[in-house]
């Protein structure tokens, strides 16, 4: 019982946040499909959504930027502390929550 109590809460926030990165990424593969067929539109999320990304209602995924050579994209599952965004190139910068 006592491994539960050590490791649940763990495994949970790993979960968690894993569902956002996941959410992100998907977001940022669905955009350059979109800037692909549509290169002169800014991204926004229903035309992802279009696109064939679904968003897990746990996470609140926003386009920040919708423009091709400056799109950043923000992920965060509700209950997570882990804040992902993804800008124009693929980069990746993870951040915790205060």
């Amino acid at each position: 019982m006592i491994f539960i109590s050590i490791y649940l809460p763990s495994y949970l926030s790993y979960r968690e946040n894993k569902i956002a990165t996941d959410a992100g990424e998907k977001a940022y593969t669905a955009s350059q499909a979109f800037i692909a067929d549509h290169p002169k539109e800014e991204v926004i999320l229903s035309m992802l959504q279009k696109y064939g990304l679904k968003v897990d209602p746990r996470v609140d995924l926003t386009v920040l930027d919708g423009n091709k050579d400056s799109l950043k994209l923000r992920s965060k599952c509700k209950t997570g502390s882990i804040i992902l965004m993804i800008d124009y190139k693929g980069e990746e910068d993870r951040s915790i929550e205060p």
